[in-house]
């Protein structure tokens, strides 16, 4: 049984994974950072950056991340300008399922559920 800390590593490593399928050319990962963003990515036409979260929940429910898009949309807002080839995002993986269930966050407006996801989720 993997311990949670190889459990979220195993979800940056799978995350920059597909990053790079994107095209992204530099991905690093935060180990063990209690910091906003746990990937960064950067790819010629702009830039990601990432808060992962893993949970055995096969459905989401985004009350249980709600501190987290506050804190990140705050963030966010108290930017003065959020190019618009930089993203800033929160992925959750649930056990079970292969894909990332995506939420984008944009300056002052309600952050949105954009792939792989379930269609009843509500933020």
């Amino acid at each position: 049984m993997a311990s949670n800390y190889e459990r979220g590593r195993y979800t940056e490593y799978k995350a920059i994974r597909h990053l790079k399928k994107e095209g992204f050319f530099y991905c690093t990962r935060s180990p063990a950072s209690k910091g906003m963003f746990d990937v960064v990515g950067v790819g010629v036409g702009g830039g990601i950056l990432l808060q992962l979260k893993r949970t055995k929940r096969k459905r989401l429910v985004p009350s249980m991340y709600a501190k987290d898009f506050d804190s990140i949309q705050k963030w966010v807002d108290s930017l003065p300008v959020l190019p618009n080839n930089i993203r800033v995002e929160f992925w959750v993986m649930r056990d079970g399922i292969r894909k990332f269930t995506k939420i984008r966050f944009y300056k002052n407006k309600k952050p949105k559920i954009y792939e792989g996801n379930d269609e009843d989720v509500r933020l």
